[in-house]
C-alpha cells in the first residue's frame, strides 16, 4: 500500500477543506436532439403501485488535495436501498448489522494518476485515512462513475426480489436492462440533458400533477436504447415538480417490451405525486419523499468532515 504523503510531501501539496457539493459547479442544460418519438397516445388504464424499491447514494467530498495544479479528491460514497409500501410505509433494507456498502476514495484524473503511479482499486495512505483509488476524466467524474458502479451492484442485487426498483438518478448502465414491472427505472431530478428542444422542454412544465410525455427513445451506445419520458409532480406551472423517469433496453427488444414499459411509466406517473409534496423544504417536490428517508439514513454512515480532515493530516 502506497502512502500519499511519501510521494508528494516534498512538492508541498495544498489541502482544501470540502463543505458542501456544491463545490462543483452546476451546468447548463445541454439541448440534445438525439431522441425520436415511439408514443402516440398515452395509456388510459393505470395499474396501482403498491410497492417499491428505492436505490440511492450519498456522496460526502472531504478534502481537495492540489500538488502544482494536480487536484485529488477525498470522498465517500454510501449506497443502499429502501423499501415503500402502500400499506407499511418506508422501511430500510439495511441496518448497522448489515450495512450499507460504503467506500472511501481518493479521486483523480487520469493524468494525475499517471504522474504519481497511482492505479484504479489501489489503496492508498492518505495520513491516517486508507482510500481506494478512483480515475476518471476529472476527480468528479471519477466519483460520478463510482457511485453509478456502485448503484448498478445495489440494482442487480435486488432486482431478484420481483418488486419495481426506481434508481434515483440516470441509467447509464445496460446492464441489468429492463424487465417488465420491476424495471430498473431511474428517476432523474436535475435534466442535465433533456433530448428535447427548449421549446418541447418548457411545454412539459404545464402538466398536471400524474401527467407524463409522450415516451422517446435515445441511442445508447451501439445495441441499447434509453427510453424517457418527463412526469408532473405537482400543479404549478413552470419546471418545480417536473422529472424525467427513463429505463435501458436492448434495441432489438424495444418492440417486445415497448407496451410494459408505456404501461409502467403511467403506473410511475400515477403515484409518484402521492410521495412527495409542494412545501418549502430543501429540494422538495422533486427529491420525493422515500428518496429523502434514504439519503438521510445513508448520511449516518459518512463521517464528519472534521474527523476527516484530521485523519488526512495526520502522518499514519
Amino acid at each position: 500500500m502506497k502512502d500519499l504523503f511519501e510521494v508528494i510531501k516534498k512538492l508541498h501539496p495544498r489541502f482544501l477543506r470540502l463543505q458542501d457539493e456544491t463545490y462543483f459547479t452546476p451546468e447548463d442544460i445541454d439541448w440534445k436532439l438525439s431522441s425520436r418519438a415511439i408514443e402516440e397516445t398515452l395509456p388510459t388504464r393505470i395499474n396501482p403501485i403498491s410497492e417499491i424499491i428505492f436505490v440511492d447514494s450519498r456522496r460526502r467530498s472531504h478534502i481537495s488535495i492540489n500538488v502544482f495544479g494536480f487536484t485529488m479528491i477525498v470522498a465517500q460514497i454510501a449506497t443502499g436501498s429502501a423499501k415503500w409500501s402502500e400499506k407499511g410505509g418506508c422501511s430500510l433494507l439495511f441496518s448497522t448489522k448489515n450495512p450499507p456498502v460504503i467506500k472511501t476514495l481518493l479521486a483523480m484524473s487520469q493524468e494525475t494518476a499517471d504522474r504519481f503511479g497511482l492505479n484504479p482499486s489501489d489503496l492508498v495512505k492518505v495520513g491516517s485515512l486508507v482510500c481506494e483509488v478512483v480515475v476518471g476524466k476529472t476527480p468528479k467524474s471519477a466519483l460520478d462513475s463510482e457511485m453509478q458502479h456502485l448503484e448498478r451492484q445495489e440494482v442487480e442485487r435486488r432486482i431478484q426480489q420481483g418488486e419495481l426498483i426506481i434508481k434515483d438518478g440516470g441509467i447509464d448502465f445496460t446492464t441489468p436492462a429492463f424487465e417488465p414491472t420491476v424495471g430498473p427505472v431511474g428517476l432523474v431530478k436535475n435534466v442535465h440533458i433533456s433530448y428535447v428542444d427548449p421549446e418541447t422542454f418548457i411545454k412539459y412544465g404545464s402538466m398536471k400533477a400524474g401527467e407524463r410525455s409522450h415516451c422517446r427513445a435515445v441511442k445508447m451506445g451501439r445495441d441499447f436504447v434509453r427510453v424517457i419520458s418527463y412526469v408532473k409532480l405537482i400543479d404549478r406551472e413552470g419546471m418545480k415538480g417536473l422529472v424525467r423517469i427513463e429505463t435501458s433496453v436492448e434495441e432489438r427488444y424495444l418492440k417486445e417490451h415497448k407496451a410494459s414499459i408505456l404501461q409502467l411509466f403511467g403506473d410511475i406517473a400515477g403515484v409518484l405525486p402521492f410521495l412527495t409534496d409542494d412545501i418549502p423544504l430543501p429540494r422538495l417536490p422533486e427529491d420525493i419523499l422515500p428518496i429523502m428517508f434514504l439519503e438521510q439514513a445513508l448520511d449516518n454512515y459518512l463521517l464528519s468532515r472534521d474527523y476527516v480532515s484530521n485523519m488526512t493530516l495526520r502522518e499514519g
